[in-house]
């Protein structure tokens, strides 16, 4: 493991300035959830622009992370299997090893820190804010991934400038298509809900909340693997047909998915006038 941290100190010069800003960022969210609602309670106009300006800050924190991963992984670009020269200092495993820690202690580990001092500062109980961080966790993994296996696949930032891009303007057309498909033939994408799977609003709500987590498990399980059969493969063409059928996967997830496993069942609580008619009814 003596590779592990020079290449590290390298990376951490190399990508600084980001890594500061991302930084910034990341207290400047945390500041707002600690003491944001407080100073915004006599201020009716903060209390409108607090919410924009927090999710404006999260998503300044996604745009930092999308340009870092990339400029992270191709720091050290790996030879593929056909080019003459077959050796390098580090080898592909050790390097991809080095690149997972960094990201993952930068961008998971410290982000699961900042929440976590938010929701002490704010007063949670522990029970709750142990509970919290598998959430977290799954949350901020979940994220990097695609962003961490599309640089993985792509040689150059442009290169995967070029594919994020094309990647979005087909799922924004997709979405564009859909909803045109909905004003015009409503029966096509009308969405039928059974009342046996679906009693109510509430139970719709957790079994949505059920598909995302199940969703992001698979994407952090199968991401990983593809991440390190691209990485010590170098086999772009099988990793791009994986990824797509990975993909299927993923949307028939969202559409088959019936296990509920966040709703509370509902608790177990003895009617009082019933058992007030059997206490009597046993004293005569």
């Amino acid at each position: 493991m003596n590779f592990l941290l020079p290449v590290l100190k390298k990376d951490m010069l190399h990508l600084r300035l980001m890594l500061i800003c991302w930084a910034v960022l990341l207290c400047i969210q945390s500041f707002m959830g600690i003491g944001g609602a407080k100073i915004a309670i006599d201020n009716l106009q903060l209390q409108v622009i607090l919410p924009q300006l927090t999710i404006f800050i999260r998503f300044l924190q996604g745009l930092m992370v999308i340009v870092i991963v990339p400029l992270l992984v191709q720091s050290d670009p790996l030879v593929g299997t056909t080019a003459f020269w077959f050796t390098r200092p580090i080898g592909r495993k050790p390097l991809l090893i080095t690149k997972v820690c960094f990201a993952a202690g930068t961008f998971v580990l410290l982000a699961l820190l900042a929440e976590l001092f938010v929701f002490t500062a704010n007063g949670f109980p522990l029970k709750y804010i142990l509970l919290a961080i598998p959430e977290i966790l799954i949350e901020k993994t979940s994220f990097i991934i695609p962003f961490f296996l599309l640089a993985v696949i792509t040689p150059k930032f442009s290169r995967y400038a070029i594919v994020g891009v094309s990647i979005l303007a087909v799922y924004i057309a997709v979405i564009i298509l859909w909803l045109l498909l909905a004003a015009l033939i409503p029966e096509v994408t009308k969405i039928k809900m059974s009342s046996s799977t679906i009693d109510n609003l509430k139970d719709y709500y957790t079994l949505n909340l059920s598909i995302r987590v199940i969703r992001n498990i698979f994407i952090i399980l199968f991401g990983s693997g593809i991440i390190v059969y691209q990485s010590l493969s170098r086999k772009t063409l099988r990793t791009v047909l994986g990824i797509a059928a990975g993909f299927l996967v993923l949307i028939a997830l969202g559409r088959l998915w019936k296990v509920d496993f966040i709703k509370t069942p509902p608790a177990d609580i003895p009617d009082k006038d019933h058992s007030r008619d059997r206490h009597i009814y046993h004293r005569r």
